[in-house]
């Protein structure tokens, strides 16, 4: 399995089993939607995905008339498992500078 799809698998599992804790409202974006709703527009072009500093905020845009989706907020330790924490885009998230170390000969 590629790892984008574990990525959305993932999402997609703890968005479900946690939809009250990781749910977002924003004042102005539709509010009736529910988590099949979510889960059936989450993708292609419509599957759309924030970084912070704490957490992965996915949401969607569905090109019907209910309008944007809030989403939902994902802790990155609740993703710990799937994460690369050695990778260069964890490196960044976190704020942790990468340097190569160099000898010198005297």
């Amino acid at each position: 399995m590629a790892e984008d799809a574990v990525f959305e698998k993932r999402i997609k599992e703890l968005c479900s089993y946690n939809e009250s804790a990781y749910r977002l409202s924003i004042e102005g974006l539709a509010d009736n939607w529910t988590i099949k709703t979510f889960t059936a527009s989450w993708t292609g072009m419509d599957k759309t995905f924030l970084l912070t500093a704490d957490s992965v905020r996915v949401y969607s845009i569905p090109s019907n008339a209910m309008g944007p989706i809030g989403g939902y907020k994902v802790p990155y330790a609740d993703l710990a498992d799937i994460l690369n924490k050695d990778g260069e885009l964890w490196q960044k998230i976190t704020g942790r500078v990468v340097q190569a170390l160099t000898a010198t000969t005297e």
